[in-house]
């Protein structure tokens, strides 16, 4: 049974060995989800069927976690060409997420119809992304 250790120790080696892309992909994650949360808030808030409070504590929460993958993101060692599309879709998420903040703000529930489009629009754009970085297997 000496063998296990040794054997548990290249295991959890091979198991951590990504790629940079594969990393940037994992912390990028959560990107969609909240992209999908914001979209399915601003459309259930222009319809009166959540409270303002809960809208805005949805939104503050998306742009802290958006922010946070920003920064990480931005330390990536994966190529360009794979950072940088995600660094503006995020800039556009976080840009997103403060209109959707500015509309609660003032009430403006025909607006959060054309919010919640846009960050439809941006949840296409990060699959996309995402398919790109992974492939059609995944």
């Amino acid at each position: 049974m000496k063998a296990a250790p040794p054997l548990l120790a290249l295991l959890l080696v091979a198991c951590s060995s990504q790629s940079p892309t594969e990393k940037l992909a994992k912390t990028a994650d959560p990107v969609g989800s909240w992209l999908a949360t914001l979209q399915m808030t601003a459309e259930a808030w222009s319809e009166n069927r959540v409270p303002t409070h809960f809208a805005q504590d949805t939104a503050t929460a998306a742009d802290k976690k958006l922010a946070k993958i920003a920064k990480e993101a931005a330390k990536s060692p994966a190529a360009p060409a794979v950072r940088e599309p995600l660094r503006r879709l995020v800039d556009d998420a976080e840009t997103a997420t403060h209109a959707l903040e500015a509309l609660l703000d003032r009430g403006d529930r025909h607006a959060a119809r054309a919010a919640a489009a846009r960050l439809q629009a941006l949840g296409d754009r990060f699959d996309a992304w995402k398919q790109s970085v992974e492939g059609p297997s995944s």
